[in-house]
């Protein structure tokens, strides 16, 4: 039996290695961090991030073990308590808020003449006010385990189940709080309570002698709602996000105060869950063999399946009608639904041989080829009329990978190793940098483009008939950075053997040996994507160039 508790906190302010770990105070010195945010096609300025999140964990776990003739059964539960709070202090209209730009301009951030000179603001966001949500949740687990021995060389591993995560899914949200009635929100529906989870595998020794060894397994396997996608409906009607398309500039409000602005101008903008909302749920399977092909050599090839649905995405389901200028429900802005709807296909194809330390020498090689489709999970849907545009490569995937390493034993007991990593490209999405659609986000695609098309099949026509449109020359395939890794790193060491059973270890190592460039673009951040930018297709950080290490451990 265990018992755990635990703590721990996130906390993100702009400047500054203090902290401010009071939730619910917001005093000068914490909000005075907080600037206004520019944001041009080809970078950032300033900074207006705080957010607080402690959290604590309960937990009481207990398994009972079994051990039989062929039959080794586990069977147990868990229950989880999670007190949580979420605090947001940033983007406030009293700081400053922040300003998107359609075209890059030079400024100077220290003359006040200078940034009110800027022109082209496209677009205009901020928070009224810092909010906070205190807001626990519970975990239940029971599960049993069977790791069926049916012969000498056959295993068989069967499992079942259960999970119930209640909070998280907002089952408990107080209607009344609020001034008027939350739209599509009926918190008596909500509550996933049927999420079991079957488990089955295999391993199997075809001829009892270890040298062709058959394996495969499939579970259903489910995570935790995320809570940071919904939290934000506890803040209905306690901080407003004010969205102004096309703003004055450098006041948006002209000079009322954005309350005012927020009553007399706009609905308001809510967020709702879904009442079908679910913990995410992943079926996994795999198929792959091992194969000795002499004393010192062996080949493994595995194949793996994964989908995974029912994490959160964003859709505004109280669009602007394009052809009447009118949401479906003009009391309200923007309805912001958090909807089970993020779907991930993952497939992957790994190939492995390696050898065995033997006449002074072991090396390993490995191939993977990766095929990941999702519709962004976690994001906003680009487009509520057509939600088929999220579909696209998932931001992670690498198609190919390869992997060899080795290492030799060199006369005076010198070892000497290496090992090289190659990774294709990831891919990414041509951005237009402005509102298309009218939903009052400029993330909308580069028409004629699809989601992380770019390092794939990026349709260039398309961005360079849109940058014509906007004044800007074409772009070619050389002016799109590459964002594939190619490492090779090289390490040299040998021991000294001292009285006593002591010794000294000598080592050498040199990473990137080659100093290749690899620029830094993980998941899309780096790289410039909004094809209004002059820099159109680089990507702004890499990987360090040559490192080399030099290293004495005394062992004794």
């Amino acid at each position: 039996m265990r018992f755990q508790y635990a703590h721990a906190a996130f906390f993100g302010y702009p400047g500054g290695s203090d902290i401010w770990s009071q939730t619910g105070a917001f005093p000068d010195e914490r909000l005075s961090r907080s600037t206004r945010q520019y944001r041009f096609p080809s970078l950032s300025y300033g900074n207006s991030y705080d957010y607080i999140s402690p959290e604590s964990r309960w937990e009481f776990r207990d398994t009972f073990s079994l051990n039989l003739a062929r039959h080794t059964v586990k069977f147990g539960g868990e229950y989880n308590y999670n007190p949580y709070v979420s605090e947001w202090a940033g983007s406030l209209a009293s700081v400053g808020g922040s300003y998107s730009f359609t075209f890059d301009q030079p400024f100077d951030p220290n003359d006040p003449v200078s940034v009110a000179n800027l022109t082209g603001a496209s677009n205009y966001s901020a928070n009224t006010a810092p909010t906070t949500v205190s807001h626990p949740s519970h975990y239940y687990v029971a599960f049993v385990q069977d790791d069926w021995r049916i012969r000498s060389n056959l295993t068989l591993n069967l499992g079942l189940r259960y999970e119930r995560l209640y909070g998280p899914a907002n089952e408990d949200l107080d209607l009344s709080d609020f001034p008027v009635p939350l739209p599509f929100v009926d918190p008596s529906e909500r509550g996933d309570t049927n999420n079991i989870g079957p488990r089955i595998g295999f391993a199997w020794d075809t001829a009892g002698n270890g040298a062709t060894v058959l394996r495969g397994a499939y579970g259903l396997y489910y995570g935790h709602i995320r809570m940071l996608g919904t939290l934000d409906e506890f803040n209905n009607f306690k901080n407003y996000s004010i969205t102004i398309s096309d703003p004055s500039y450098p006041d948006p409000f002209n000079g009322r105060d954005p309350s005012d602005f927020i009553v007399d101008e706009a609905a308001p903008n809510i967020v709702v869950v879904s009442n079908d909302m679910v913990q995410p749920k992943s079926q996994q399977a795999s198929v792959g063999i091992s194969r000795r092909l002499n004393d010192a050599f062996a080949v493994h090839v595995d194949a793996v399946y994964n989908r995974t649905e029912g994490d959160y995405k964003n859709l505004d389901i109280n669009p602007v009608d394009p052809a009447t200028g009118v949401r479906p429900m003009p009391e309200f802005g923007q309805i912001n639904q958090v909807r089970p709807d993020a779907l991930v296909k993952y497939k992957a194809v790994y190939v492995k041989l390696d050898k065995r330390f033997s006449r002074n020498n072991q090396f390993m090689v490995s191939y993977t080829f990766t095929d990941s489709d999702d519709n962004n999970p976690m994001g906003r849907y680009l487009d509520p009329f057509d939600l088929s545009l999220d579909w696209g490569p998932s931001g992670g995937e690498r198609r190919h990978a390869i992997v060899a390493s080795g290492s030799v034993l060199l006369p005076w007991d010198i070892t000497l190793g290496t090992v090289w990593t190659y990774r294709s490209q990831l891919p990414w999405s041509a951005t237009a940098g402005r509102d298309l659609n009218g939903d009052d986000f400029t993330s909308d695609l580069v028409p004629g483009t699809t989601r992380n098309s770019g390092s794939r099949d990026l349709n260039l026509g398309a961005v360079n008939a849109y940058r014509a449109l906007n004044g800007l020359p074409p772009v070619s395939e050389g002016d799109i950075a590459s964002s594939r890794i190619n490492i090779v790193d090289l390490r040299v060491s040998k021991s000294i053997p001292l009285p006593g059973g002591r010794k000294i270890d000598l080592m050498a190592q040199a990473f990137n040996l080659f100093n290749t460039e690899n620029l830094q673009a993980q998941f899309g951040s780096g790289r410039v994507g909004n094809a209004l930018s002059p820099t159109f297709g680089s990507i702004q950080s890499a990987r360090p160039a040559t490192q080399v290490e030099l290293a004495v451990r005394v062992n004794w």
